[in-house]
């Protein structure tokens, strides 16, 4: 690693650590909007659209509108917003002082993924997550990839004023997939996508073949999704032997323009395909997918927005099996209208075959919301508070008690064993059950022995503490230590509690591993009953080490401390109120049964 590397790490971390300084202090900035897009890899899509309304309708010009990059992206997303003549908008490069400066400050928050699991949303903020399209491949608990990390943009979700879909459809998944009943006080906005109004602009599509002399010619776009569960050699080997295919056989009014990851696309010399080439930069995606006459994808979600226009859909997955076993998908491809095929000769004569399904029944399921007006609706609706023609919806809440049981990092051992049996024993018509966790990559298939109707959010990232505070905790950690470096340290275990779970109103938590110190911590400073089991070896790990200060500190905060040894509860006496303390002898309690 260079020294410039390690000067940006040191940067980042230096800075990073002043976020909570800021959250702290900085007062709200009313006039301010910050937008994020992929973070901030990209500028597309939804946040283009919004972006470009707010820059150029004049309700809006007393703002100060901020757009989060990456450092790799700032020159290309600058030179892309001057080509478009956008205006008035300050690029912010992401990780630097500013940067944390405006997440703590800024009002408006608009993002159409997630912001970082450091993010705390402060209140007075208004966050608008307006996603990035309704799924094929499986997303959340699903998911064959990622499910058992689903913190963060869970968090993102539950904290959220506004969560932006396109049809019920995908606010059922969405809702069910990450685990956001009963738990989710955002408004859901049943609308069309803002980037969808590409589809309707004539005039831009006119010009932009004009602009490129292909007027005369069938367009076809091949936006395949990004297999990052493959091996990027043979994914790149399969991209161009793909492409080298179909040059040879697409006629010649046609031309083929392909939208592929940057990691593929920069790897193909496109000056050896005659028919084929890549999505021009000075075009926004959809602004550029307007011009198309059929579309070519596998699993990605354009289908949905491309349907509007009516034009042709192949669906080429030549690699459905593997791409199921690995991702998943939210429902059989069979069950779209689209033509599915699985060889380039096949893809040839779909191409060719100028017969257009009708799509009717499609987009009144997934389209039925398309509105020429979704941009301007929901611009004013965020930011000036006036609902024009957008259908909100609640989430609907259960009314059961909802109950927080952290298990540690689910490591194979018996208290994980036990920890499922009790989950399993609770009595799910009162409770509603949310298991959170830490760090269980290796033994993530053990989340999917929970019964369906139990919940989870892991942890993820790291508490936000100053340098100041980071040395304080490790005192806190070794010895006895005064009121006021307590109070510190709760202090921050409370903003660490917003952090990880927002302002979701938890009945009962209960720290069931009951190892880890800052968690141990952190679970007695909930806002309600608060619960932690002492296993049979945590006596002579905490006590016979000299960590009994962490059960003056945090065991007396817990309502009720459950033990298995009767020489435990008889040395738990000398700290703790021994009317807290109880022996028991298995995990059925009544209270939860």
């Amino acid at each position: 690693m260079n020294v410039k590397k390690i000067k940006n790490i040191f940067k980042k971390y230096i800075y990073k650590s002043n976020y909570i300084k800021y959250y702290k202090k900085l007062k709200i900035r009313p006039d301010c909007i910050v937008l994020e897009s992929r973070h901030g890899d990209t500028l597309d899509g939804n946040i283009y659209y919004i972006l470009k309304e707010l820059s150029t309708n004049k309700l809006y010009r007393s703002f100060k509108i901020y757009l989060f990059v990456n450092i790799k992206s700032s020159k290309k997303i600058k030179k892309f917003l001057k080509l478009k003549n956008i205006k008035n908008i300050k690029i912010v490069k992401r990780n630097f002082m500013k940067y944390y400066k405006l997440l703590a400050s800024t009002k408006y928050l608009i993002n159409d993924t997630c912001f970082d699991d450091f993010f705390i949303k402060k209140e007075g903020q208004i966050y608008l997550n307006t996603w990035h399209g309704t799924p094929i491949k499986s997303l959340g608990r699903p998911s064959n990839r990622d499910f058992y990390r689903l913190g963060n943009v869970q968090k993102n979700f539950f904290v959220a004023d506004y969560l932006l879909y396109p049809s019920e459809f995908m606010m059922k998944m969405m809702l069910k997939n990450y685990m956001l009943e009963n738990i989710c006080d955002s408004k859901i906005l049943l609308m069309d996508y803002p980037r969808n109004i590409a589809f309707v602009d004539k005039k831009s599509k006119e010009k932009i073949r004009k602009e490129l002399n292909i007027e005369d010619k069938y367009i076809i776009a091949y936006m395949p999704t990004f297999r990052n569960e493959r091996n990027s050699k043979v994914e790149l080997e399969d991209t161009i032997n793909i492409l080298k295919q179909l040059d040879t056989k697409l006629k010649n009014n046609q031309i083929m323009y392909v939208n592929l990851h940057p990691f593929i696309k920069g790897a193909i010399n496109f000056d050896e395909l005659k028919h084929i080439k890549k999505f021009p930069a000075k075009y926004e995606t959809y602004e550029f997918l307007n011009i198309t006459d059929c579309l070519i994808t596998d699993y990605s979600s354009v289908v949905f927005d491309y349907a509007i226009t009516g034009n042709k859909i192949v669906l080429y997955t030549y690699d459905e099996k593997e791409y199921l076993e690995k991702r998943g998908c939210e429902f059989s491809l069979d069950k779209l209208p689209f033509p599915k095929v699985d060889t380039i000769t096949k893809l040839v004569k779909e191409i060719n075959n100028k017969k257009i399904i009708n799509y009717n029944e499609f987009t009144s399921k997934f389209c039925k919301y398309s509105n020429k007006n979704s941009v301007k609706n929901i611009c004013e609706l965020v930011l000036l508070n006036k609902n024009n023609d957008i259908k909100v919806k609640t989430i609907d809440k259960n009314n059961k008690k909802n109950i927080l049981i952290y298990g540690g990092d689910l490591a194979n051992n018996k208290i994980t064993t036990d920890l499922f049996d009790y989950i399993k024993n609770i009595d799910r018509t009162k409770y509603n059950i949310y298991l959170t966790y830490i760090k269980i990559n290796k033994n993530n298939e053990v989340l999917r022995q929970l019964p369906e109707d139990v919940n989870y959010i892991s942890i993820e990232g790291s508490i936000n503490t100053t340098l100041l505070e980071k040395i304080l905790f490790k005192i806190y950690y070794k010895r006895e230590c005064p009121n006021l470096i307590k109070n510190i340290i709760f202090k921050s275990m409370k903003y660490e509690i917003k952090r990880l779970y927002g302002n979701i109103k938890f009945d009962k938590v209960i720290q069931f591993s009951g190892y880890d110190f800052d968690i141990i911590t952190l679970f007695s400073l909930f806002d309600c009953e608060r619960i932690i089991y002492v296993h049979k070896r945590m006596v002579n790990k905490y006590i016979n080490n000299k960590k009994n200060h962490i059960l003056n500190y945090a065991y007396n905060n817990y309502d009720k401390i459950y033990v298995f040894k009767e020489t435990d509860k008889e040395y738990l006496d000398r700290y703790i109120d021994n009317k807290k303390v109880f022996l028991i002898e298995n995990f059925d309690l009544n209270e939860l049964s």
